[in-house]
C-alpha cells in the first residue's frame, strides 16, 4: 500500500523524477523512470564552479517547492543533497533518489538515522528524534 500511495502522491510533484514503471521478478527490481539529460546538480557545480546568485536562486526555489510539496503530503526524502538533484535539458532542479524516503503521520516522530552525514541535520547527526518541520529561515524565503 505504501509504494502504491507514494507513486501516487509523487505524480503530482513537477520537481521529482518521474518513475513509470516497477518490473520485480525474483532476482531483480528494475525501475523505469524519467530520463533528465542534465545529469547531477554535483556535477554540474564541480564543473563550472559556483552558480551565479540567479541561477542559484531559481534552483533552489524549484527543490524547495519539491520539498515543500512532498512535506504537505507527509512524505521526507532523508537524503537531500547536490548528488540527488538533477537537471534537465532547461537546467530545471528535479528531485530523485527517494530509496530512504519515508511518509509521516502527524504527531509522529522518525527515529532511524539514515542518509549522507555531510548533509544531514545537527538533530539526525545527534541520533535525536524528528518531526516533519521547516525550519525558520526557510519559511521566510
Amino acid at each position: 500500500m505504501w509504494t502504491g500511495l507514494f507513486s501516487e502522491i509523487m505524480r503530482g510533484l513537477s520537481s521529482s523524477i518521474f518513475q513509470y514503471q516497477v518490473i520485480s521478478t525474483p532476482t531483480d527490481i528494475f525501475m523505469v523512470m524519467e530520463y533528465v539529460s542534465g545529469g547531477e546538480l554535483f556535477d554540474y557545480i564541480c564543473k563550472n564552479g559556483r552558480l551565479d546568485e540567479k541561477e542559484s536562486r531559481r534552483l533552489f526555489q524549484q527543490i524547495l517547492s519539491g520539498v515543500d510539496y512532498c512535506h504537505r503530503h507527509m512524505v521526507v526524502h532523508r537524503d537531500l543533497k547536490p548528488e540527488n538533484v538533477l537537471l534537465d535539458a532547461h537546467m530545471n532542479a528535479k528531485i530523485a533518489d527517494f530509496g530512504l524516503s519515508n511518509m509521516m503521520s502527524d504527531g509522529e516522530f522518525l527515529r532511524t538515522s539514515c542518509g549522507s552525514p555531510n548533509y544531514a541535520a545537527p538533530e539526525v547527526i545527534s541520533g535525536s528524534t524528528c518531526r516533519l518541520v521547516v525550519p525558520k529561515f526557510v519559511q521566510l524565503l
